[in-house]
């Protein structure tokens, strides 16, 4: 298996139990930004996504698409979570940088 299926494998199954396997998949300064945060180090990231699951209910990713070049990779996604009652789906895309160890940075 590549680092980058690891990476939508994780990405797909995320749940509050296999959170912790975000130290394996990101380098410890990686960098993670969206429209709604930008932050530095696993603890921060890891930090965004328990705020996920705290705030949303049924929180997951649907990766539709991605492809790799060399040190870089995107993934096109659902993002699908219910609020009050309601259900919602973002669709949106993550541009990938890695390491020599094929973490994200």
């Amino acid at each position: 298996m590549s680092y980058l299926e690891k990476i939508i494998a994780w990405y797909s199954t995320l749940s509050p139990p296999n959170l912790p396997e975000i130290h394996t998949l990101y380098a410890a300064h990686a960098t993670f930004k969206d429209p709604f945060n930008q932050v530095t180090g696993v603890p921060a990231i890891q930090q965004i996504f328990l705020h996920m699951f705290a705030t949303t209910e049924n929180p997951r990713f649907i990766v539709i698409d991605s492809f790799q070049q060399n040190q870089q990779a995107f993934l096109s996604w659902q993002f699908l979570f219910g609020l009050n009652g309601k259900t919602y789906t973002v669709n949106g895309g993550t541009h990938l940088r890695l390491n020599q160890l094929g973490q994200i940075i």
